[in-house]
């Protein structure tokens, strides 16, 4: 039996169907094909429609799923949706009663209508199957677990009604124990200090990454005041009383861009040491109540691995497993799961082996061909011994950007869509967050080590399933700590993901060529992207990253590629230019101090939240005329833009481009081959 698991919300790419809808509202939009309970195919929207965190609805994952097992929407049996139907009408009728030109439509009625839209088929409504948000939760971790008992934990901002729902696994089966009510939600309340730190929605990682260099005890007792620990794994909590607490002490919020100072970071501390005190209270009676000595945990307040660690070195549980998805693209996954077990008796999950489950690279020659398009900007050659050769060029202090295999579900780069760097260089954090992402020095960097060499360098419980997905916090041994500056945090800690041979082969080999040369089989690895996009999914897109960035190198399969020193005049002017689909060009009427009319033009992301960027009125007529068939000498040349212009017009392009506001894409390809075998 087919199911298709979905998550997200129902406007398309090029609008939203209720205007003005926050960013958080459905958010992480993913498809999961499933067969039997097994995943044949998993993508989250994001990856595809190239916006983060997206609500968008998610057709394009939805159809790279039915492509890749060849099958039409028709074929699949049942749908599985990640939140209960009167949930989702109820918060309908809330937008609709501000917006009041939109006709009413509700859930089952918007999904059906929108797969006949864009699939040409009429989905059996009947085989449209809503699943309460934390259930499909907890069938994603508890089934993918591999355990047959075990206490299973969903804590997040909120689910329908509740923050956080406690279960019995027990023989393949889900009972309900508790629930926490959203008024005490501990996601809402972390989320709450992270604003306080100039910092929004999703930014929740970097608060706990902030946390370890400041002293917890400067705001315990204020933190303490928010709370009470109550008998039965019972707590009070307010959780935005933190907003009116700290702001009535006269706390001095941190402004978005603003630098941190020491106060800002004991903050942090005292956030993260709350979140961890209160969820060890919660564990720690439901371990008692229930005997189980096996954790499973989902939801977003499971992937802070600061948190995992502190449980995972507690001893509460002999072994703990983390679903690597555990934010609410992964629910996704626990739609499909419910839906499938109530309706096929040849239900028959197995436990995570990888999240392999992306789009593919595909072979060396469709790579070639595409690299070949780019000739005018990069050389390539063929590498004949692609672990040996990039483990050089890491050892001697290049960053390599390295696309293999297929896309990784969930919000870590395993090894298929990193960026990969030495580990033991400690000034490599500060250059790759300043060279590539472009984000906050502090910020920390995960290590990848063999599993065969993981217990020499890192101080490993036993308690773990799997360390394989960068979900625990792990201490570094502190005799290594020394050799390992740059993937070290501050507090000796480490979010480590062990690669084994069989589940990433070329991935082992390249880490394990490493150490056969440095004596260390660990490898610098954060996501392959910069700080405006989500991870690349495709060549084209490891490409444009590589070119608007310092990356020293680029490897795709088995290819070596350099960058080109490029003429703006001879080679930017000659490519093909279009806006992204997502994006929208504005020109604003004001008036200056003289009462002139004055226009201002802008190039704005069309979704909510979105940034925009001030434009040139020459860029604003090029972008007009821009239709992804035109060069942007062509354009130039019709709106016979002055020569003394065009290089202020393109080096403008090229920072929409580096923004992500625009594409470009060469007018042909090279018929030269570039290609030389080592």
């Amino acid at each position: 039996m087919l199911v298709l698991g979905l998550s997200g919300f129902f406007s398309e790419i090029e609008r939203d169907f209720i205007p003005n809808l926050p960013s958080w509202y459905y958010h992480d939009s993913a498809a999961v094909l499933m067969e039997n309970g097994k995943i044949i195919a998993a993508a989250e929207e994001e990856r595809l429609n190239r916006i983060k965190h997206t609500n968008k609805f998610c057709v394009q994952s939805i159809r790279y799923c039915l492509e890749q097992h060849q099958v039409n929407i028709s074929d699949v049996d049942y749908i599985g949706f990640y939140f209960a139907e009167n949930f989702i009408d109820y918060s309908l009728n809330l937008e609709y009663i501000k917006a009041k030109n939109i006709p009413l439509k509700y859930a089952r009625e918007l999904i059906i209508s929108l797969l006949a839209k864009e699939f040409g088929y009429q989905f059996p409504p009947e085989k449209l199957i809503f699943t309460s948000h934390h259930q499909a939760h907890a069938y994603s971790t508890y089934f993918h677990s591999g355990f047959s008992e075990a206490l299973v934990v969903v804590m997040d901002g909120r689910g329908e009604s509740e923050s956080i729902t406690i279960f019995n696994g027990q023989q393949k089966q889900l009972k309900t124990l508790k629930k926490y009510p959203v008024e005490i939600s501990l996601g809402d309340f972390y989320q709450a200090g992270t604003e306080l730190l100039g910092y929004s929605l999703f930014d929740e990682y970097k608060v706990m990454g902030l946390a370890p260099y400041g002293n917890p005890e400067r705001f315990r007792s204020y933190f303490q005041s928010l709370y009470n620990l109550l008998p039965n794994g019972w707590y009070e909590l307010n959780p935005w009383g933190v907003h009116t607490l700290f702001l009535k002490e006269r706390f001095f919020p941190r402004r978005k861009e603003e630098d941190f100072n020491q106060t800002h970071k004991d903050f942090a501390a005292s956030l993260q040491e709350t979140l961890e005190t209160i969820t060890k209270h919660i564990l720690t009676h439901w371990q008692k109540i229930t005997g189980h000595t096996k954790l499973c945990m989902a939801g977003g307040v499971a992937h802070n691995c600061s948190l995992n660690g502190k449980v995972l070195y507690s001893g509460l549980f002999d072994k703990i497993f983390v679903h690597p998805a555990s934010h609410d693209a992964g629910a996704a996954i626990g739609a499909a799961m419910m839906v499938d077990q109530k309706y096929n008796h040849q239900f028959a999950p197995l436990p995570l082996v990888n999240v392999y489950w992306g789009s593919d690279v595909g072979s060396n020659d469709d790579v070639e061909f595409i690299l070949k398009q780019w000739s005018g900007f990069v050389d390539f050659l063929l590498m004949e011994n692609t672990p040996v050769e990039v483990a050089k060029l890491i050892a001697t202090g290049s960053v390599i950007g390295w696309l293999q295999g297929k896309t990784e579900f969930g919000p870590r780069a395993l090894g298929n869509r990193s960026i990969l760097a030495d580990p033991r260089v400690s000034e490599n954090k500060t250059r790759i967050n300043a060279m590539v992402k472009k984000r906050e020095g502090y910020r920390p960097f995960a290590p990848s080590v063999i599993v065969e060499a993981a217990d020499e360098i890192f101080e490993l419980p036993q308690q773990a399933s799997s360390f394989g997905y960068m979900t625990f916090a792990i201490k570094v041994k502190e005799d290594k700590r020394q050799f390992l500056g740059a993937i070290t945090h501050i507090d000796g800690t480490s979010r480590i993901q062990t690669v084994t041979k069989t589940s990433n082969s070329k991935f082992w080999n390249l880490i394990n060529e490493f150490g056969k040369m440095t004596q260390v089989p660990v490898l610098l690895n954060t996501s392959f992207n910069n700080n405006v996009e989500p991870v690349v999914n495709s060549c084209l897109e490891a490409i444009t990253c590589f070119l608007t960035t310092n990356l020293n190198y680029l490897v795709i399969n088995d290819f070596l590629i350099t960058k080109l020193s490029v003429s703006w005049k001879d080679y930017y002017q000659k490519m093909i230019l279009s806006l992204v689909t997502s994006a929208q060009l504005k020109e604003v009427s004001m008036f200056n101090c003289q009462e002139q009319n004055l226009s201002a033009h802008e190039v704005y992301f069309s979704y909510t939240g979105g940034k925009s960027l001030l434009i040139m009125p020459e860029t604003y007529n090029v972008l007009k005329k821009s239709d992804n068939r035109l060069t942007v000498e062509q354009i130039a040349n019709s709106l016979e833009i002055s020569e003394n212009k065009l290089e202020d017009l393109t080096q403008e392009l090229i920072k929409l481009w580096e923004n992500r506001l625009i594409n470009f894409r060469p007018l042909q390809k090279d018929s030269n081959r570039r290609i030389t075998k080592q």
